[in-house]
């Protein structure tokens, strides 16, 4: 899905809305001003839309260094003073089924990605509670399943929406030894 970034005029001086994406996302700008605009050097007449681009900073290397999200500025080609920013999330993905945690550890993530806060529906599992992992240095943010008591093999249905609106609805196995 497009994220919509507008362009206005707000008190004499002119405004890139903020945006924030998924790092397979794309963005496209409408320019509700009366000039002209280049965002990144991409034309946007006024009252126009441009064409969808997916955003990378500047310098980058694709992919991103993990985790994300990251920001970034980019400036309009046309008119010094004038930027927006874009933030780049990673995708919300659930980890690879299945998965595998070894006792007395308790707690193995299920999902990563995306923007918290998340939705989580219930795993309709007694032995399984699905919690927020913050986002940290080194790790990013997701979905954790924390264990009590669970059988050897363990399924249940994860279903998750961030806070972008990236779902994510598929079956989980852990097996326990």
């Amino acid at each position: 899905m497009a994220t919509r970034i507008n362009i206005r005029r707000e008190g004499g001086a002119v405004v890139f809305d903020p945006a924030e994406v998924t790092f397979s996302g794309v963005v496209f700008w409408f320019n509700a001003d009366s000039e002209p605009h280049a965002p990144m050097g991409i034309d946007v007449q006024p009252n126009q839309t441009s064409s969808s681009v997916q955003p990378v900073p500047t310098g980058s290397a694709a992919p991103l260094p993990v985790p994300l999200p990251e920001s970034f500025s980019y400036q309009c080609t046309l008119h010094a003073g004038e930027s927006g920013t874009i933030s780049i999330y990673n995708d919300f993905v659930p980890n690879l089924s299945p998965l595998a945690v070894t006792k007395p550890a308790t707690t193995v993530q299920v999902a990563t990605g995306g923007k918290p806060p998340y939705v989580i529906a219930p795993s309709g599992e007694p032995s399984v509670a699905l919690v927020e992992t913050p986002q940290s240095a080194i790790a990013d943010a997701g979905i954790n399943a924390v264990l009590t008591d669970p059988p050897a093999t363990i399924t249940f249905r994860l279903s998750a929406t961030d806070a972008l609106g990236g779902a994510v609805d598929s079956d989980v196995t852990i097996n326990v030894s």
